[in-house]
């Protein structure tokens, strides 16, 4: 050992002073205030970073805005950022910001003193554009009365309607939703915990909607949304080192600002039919009381569950059966809606978990789902569409009863093989449903492969069978059901899946992933509806490390969905068949790397392509209809340039294209259908470059 060092020791475990001068005692220390540590886990004060800049947008399109709020052609402001503060007595705050500029903007802040308390509070926005191309004749938009413009001539089809195109005026319709959100979660004391969380959300724009007389003719046009919903959570827990209960409260109040709308018949009619209305979405209440908890008596046993009851409310007055005069002097059964669904959940020994070996281990659930609609039930004088009278009708108090169990076993056969087994039980009654009974069973096995040095793989069958309880009328006044048709929610099915899962590992330099799945359903006792339906995939993903800080992601994927049903058409007595294809495949790639110590770089590519067929025979030379295409790209450049350690630039540019097809709105217009006025929906297409600059500041 050097005598140096043998002296340090020796002298560190005594305690003395030195007196004597030092030529370092005139040297001042540095100043460490503007260092910063790039590698740090902890830091106290505060720290973040905050992006600002100039962006540019190409183009205007309602589908790319939908959801990024970038609806207008020209520049935005791109603001981004988040900050954290620590303190040596676990105080805390992180505040995230994301598109501050723009219509998807949102803010989220937190903080408190870990282990004691935690403030929540968030904001967010959320723009959506359904309209691509629509227009309307009508005026009062965003009212509940639409009215028709002064010049307007009336005809019994849209062909004869003589100002219609110089009446028609773009509408988006497009709707904001806002939402802000508050909480707190408090430690009472060393076992409780308790919490709260506000949501106050408004929705506020424009939907489509249809409506119209009978089958004589429709009209589509905007209606208002004024949405407000209101959400209150509580809970209190306690814990112990082998148990947690937890209750819990949720509330939610929804109101509607628009709860009818009224609009003129743009078509020629008697007098009472020049006025049509019809109801919108009423206010409603939900509550529901909670209890869950948690138990584990033992090393390898873990049970938990969880119960709760609920009650949805809705008693907005009713309007009156028609607002033709003709029937003015029907009288509704009751005046308000007075409707009471009861709602109840247990779940026991939701998540039970035995090791009932080394290697063996089991879990099983149990749960019990109701609904009690306690609504009460009248007669009622149906009056089709405000034209003629269909006859007395009540109404349904729908209720079920559901009751699913799960058994798995899970078994270590050797290190690197893994046996997994379950079943699923689930029995399903129903009341005033043409099928009251239901009862459905998934077996399943699986076998996983854990090699870690050469990777991982995963083979999985299951089957699975629906019976139900045989068909049955309603026995009610109203239409009447096909009795050979069966809803495929309700009828027997027989179904299996295959799916296998690849991941290898070749090096440490890179990584494939492989993944396919088939499942296929049956429904062979099913004379009218789905007879049949089959889905495939293919995925196959890649990653590779190429040196010197770059590295190169790939990635492809395939879904084919199928379906054959059967119908019949009643009037003439002809039987039909129909036949669907959708087929889906995605590419992409994602290359990055570093050109210097200062400057990264990165590059994404996406491309999806969709195909969908529908033909339908009745009869020999029956053609399919035209394919529904959409076509979609994306591809983004990225530079990043660090000028110093608290100061940097990124420039990104990004194009994207869309191109779709549907003959169901295509080259049809506001009135491409003689009884039917629309609103002009055109299938989206955009060809929009986003560019932005910002300045990254660290601190």
């Amino acid at each position: 050992m050097p005598t140096a060092l043998l002296f340090v020791l020796l002298f560190s475990t005594y305690p003395f002073r030195i007196e004597a001068s030092s030529p370092w005692d005139s040297v001042e220390p540095p100043d460490t205030s503007r260092w910063l540590c790039t590698l740090c886990p902890f830091r106290d004060g505060w720290s973040g970073t905050l992006d600002v800049g100039p962006g540019y947008v190409n183009g205007s399109s309602n589908r790319y805005a939908d959801y990024r709020g970038l609806y207008e052609k020209g520049a935005f402001a791109a603001v981004n950022g988040e900050a954290h503060f620590r303190d040596d007595a676990d105080r805390y705050v992180d505040i995230y910001i994301d598109r501050l500029g723009l219509d998807s903007r949102s803010i989220t802040a937190r903080g408190g003193t870990r282990g004691r308390y935690q403030l929540r509070l968030s904001y967010r926005e959320i723009p959506r554009y359904r309209g691509y191309g629509t227009a309307t004749v009508y005026t009062g938009t965003g009212t509940g009365h639409l009215g028709l413009p002064d010049n307007w001539q009336k005809a019994p089809t849209t062909d004869g309607m003589s100002s219609l195109e110089s009446s028609l005026t773009p509408t988006s319709l497009e709707t904001l939703r806002k939402t802000l959100e508050g909480g707190l979660s408090w430690k009472l004391a060393s076992r409780w915990k308790a919490d709260m969380d506000v949501t106050h959300e408004t929705k506020d724009g424009s939907r489509p909607f249809g409506a119209g007389l009978f089958t004589i003719n429709t009209s589509q046009f905007p209606v208002p949304v004024v949405y407000r919903t209101d959400r209150l959570d509580l809970g209190l827990q306690y814990s112990t080192q082998k148990a947690r209960v937890r209750f819990g409260f949720a509330g939610s109040w929804f109101d509607n600002g628009a709860t009818s709308i009224t609009w003129e018949n743009p078509f020629s009619s008697a007098p009472e039919f020049n006025l049509l209305r019809a109801s919108l979405p009423p206010d409603n209440e939900f509550y529901q009381f909670t209890l869950q908890g948690a138990f584990a008596p033992r090393p390898g046993v873990r049970l938990s569950g969880r119960a709760s009851l609920g009650r949805m409310r809705q008693n907005d007055p009713l309007l009156p059966y028609t607002i033709n005069p003709e029937y003015q002097q029907l009288n509704l059964p009751r005046d308000s809606a007075d409707l009471r669904i009861d709602t109840g959940v247990l779940n026991i020994a939701g998540s039970l978990f035995a090791r009932l070996a080394s290697r063996l281990d089991l879990s099983a659930n149990v749960k019990f789902d109701q609904r009690e609609n306690h609504s009460p039930v009248d007669i009622w004088t149906i009056i089709l569409t405000d034209f003629i009278p269909g006859g007395e009708r009540s109404n349904r108090p729908y209720n079920f009863e559901r009751a699913q169990y799960r058994l798995e076993l899970n078994y270590r056969a050797t290190r690197p093989v893994t046996l997994r087994a379950g079943a699923t039980q689930e029995n399903y009654e129903r009341t005033l449903q043409s099928v009251r009974k239901t009862d459905e069973r998934l077996y399943w096995g699986e076998v996983y492969f854990n090699q870690w040095s050469a990777g991982q793989l995963r083979l999985r069958l299951e089957t699975a069978n629906r019976d139900a309880s045989p068909y049955q009328q309603v026995d009610e006044t109203g239409l009447i059901e096909n009795p050979l048709m069966r809803k495929f929610n309700y009828a027997n099915r027989d179904s299996d899946r295959a799916i296998i899962e690849l991941n290898l590992f070749p090096s440490a330099a890179w990584s494939v992933n492989l993944s396919w799945s088939r499942t296929q359903a049956d429904y062979t006792e099913s004379r009218v509806g789905l007879q049949q339906s089959e889905e495939e995939n293919f995925s196959i993903d890649a990653g590779m490390s190429l040196g010197r800080g770059i590295s190169l992601a790939v990635y492809a994927s395939r879904d084919d969905i199928s379906s054959i049903l059967s119908g019949f058409e009643q009037g003439v007595q002809t039987p039909w068949s129909g036949y669907t294809d959708d087929r889906t495949s995605t590419f992409g790639l994602s290359f990055s790397g570093k050109a210097s110590k200062s400057l990264t770089w990165s590059l994404d590519w996406t491309h999806a392509n969709s195909t969908g067929e529908i033909s339908v025979v009745s009869g020999p030379g029956d053609a399919p209809f035209p394919d529904l295409r959409t076509r979609f790209g994306n591809l983004r450049a990225q530079l990043n340039y660090a000028i110093n350690p608290r100061w940097g630039l990124a420039f990104t540019v990004e194009y994207e294209s869309l191109s779709t097809s549907n003959w169901q709105i295509d080259g049809i217009g506001p009135a491409g259908i003689s009884n039917v006025l629309t609103l002009g929906n055109i299938s989206p297409r955009y060809y929009i470059t986003q560019v932005r600059t910002q300045a990254s500041y660290r601190f």
